[in-house]
């Protein structure tokens, strides 16, 4: 009977586990959601000359947002545009030009409206 007690909390901590974790993920996701219909400003990123560096600049953001809870933004990949949300318009202005340096992606401008 103690080996099944024991297997029984191992499992009870790793679900424990499993739900902080969601907890934290539907937190961050709060977070985003509430920056999103907050945001009067946006900013849009052009002049993807491939699919694989309109790609590169995505992942670039999945990853950003998944660091940053106040990143917001989405990929259009019909049209290879990507948008950025926030409240900020210089913030906004701040983070298309620091994207478009670090991906070194050639002939990208961006506009914040």
């Amino acid at each position: 009977m103690v080996f099944g007690i024991k297997k029984l909390r191992e499992r009870v901590a790793k679900l424990e586990s499993i739900v902080e974790e969601l907890a934290s993920e539907i937190e961050s996701l709060r977070t985003k959601l509430n920056t999103f219909i907050g945001s009067k400003h946006y900013a849009v990123i052009m002049g993807f000359l491939s699919e694989s560096d309109f790609e590169k600049m995505v992942n670039i953001c999945i990853d950003i947002s998944k660091k940053d809870k106040e990143f917001v933004f989405a990929g259009d990949p019909i049209n290879m545009l990507v948008y950025l949300f926030d409240v900020d318009p210089d913030k906004l202005h701040k983070r298309c030009s620091w994207l478009i340096n670090k991906t070194g992606i050639e002939n990208l401008k961006y506009r914040v409206y």
